[in-house]
């Protein structure tokens, strides 16, 4: 059986077919090209970006906590001989030696000066500094509290600001026999806590443990001085 050849319009419409064909295989190529490169691109972003920590929360500085900047808990079976750094307490039993006026028996016993002052790191407001030595590198102040108090506490150390470091007796005298007496070497001051029972005149006295030095070189602080009832 012949076949029919086909006419000039056929031939005509079959090559339009295969030019639209084309033209749509074209396309989708395309299309899927383009998708794949998006695809590959968020995939790479995604493995990119850095993972966020769980279960950490950032501090006031934008920091994270560290468990190397937590404090170590105290050891019961070891005596505290940490130094005192509460506030000063408001109560109406204690006086703050800083409120007392000193009585002058000599010319070295003009008053010490208040000021804001740095011990082993830690600043204290109104610290006692003793301002006025002998030639002897001695300083005291003299008060009368009248039986009044039990006790008599402070800090008692060298100014981290001094310029000759140099170590420090702190006495303490109550009515004209020595109560306490400690040899106080600068970054290790001293807490202070004694009994003042019956005593009239108190007597707060430093020797600087060096020739070469007096009190505006090294720096003879009591911090927190105060009498309690």
């Amino acid at each position: 059986m012949s076949r029919t050849p086909a006419t000039p319009s056929e031939k005509g419409q079959n090559s339009t077919k295969i030019a639209w064909i084309g033209l749509a295989g074209a396309l989708l190529a395309a299309l899927l090209t383009a998708a794949a490169t998006i695809l590959s691109s968020q995939i790479q972003a995604g493995a990119a970006k850095p993972s966020e920590p769980e279960n950490q929360s950032p501090n006031a500085t934008g920091a994270h906590n560290s468990p190397l900047q937590s404090s170590p808990l105290p050891n019961p079976s070891q005596p505290d001989t940490s130094v005192d750094k509460s506030p000063e307490s408001s109560d109406p039993r204690s006086t703050m030696i800083k409120d007392l006026v000193p009585i002058e028996q000599d010319i070295w016993d003009t008053p010490w000066e208040i000021v804001e002052a740095q011990i082993d790191g830690e600043v204290y407001p109104d610290t006692l500094w003793a301002t006025n030595c002998s030639i002897i590198q001695t300083g005291r102040q003299v008060y009368v509290i009248g039986k009044d108090y039990t006790r008599f506490k402070s800090i008692a150390g060298v100014g981290d600001f001094s310029k000759r470091a140099s170590p420090v007796y702190f006495s303490i005298i109550g009515d004209g026999e020595t109560i306490y007496k400690r040899k106080v070497r600068p970054g290790t001051p001293a807490s202070i806590n004694i009994p003042v029972s019956g005593v009239i005149q108190l007597t707060l006295k430093i020797e600087i443990d060096d020739y070469n030095s007096d009190c505006d070189k090294t720096l003879a602080l009591w911090a927190k001085a105060r009498l309690e009832r």
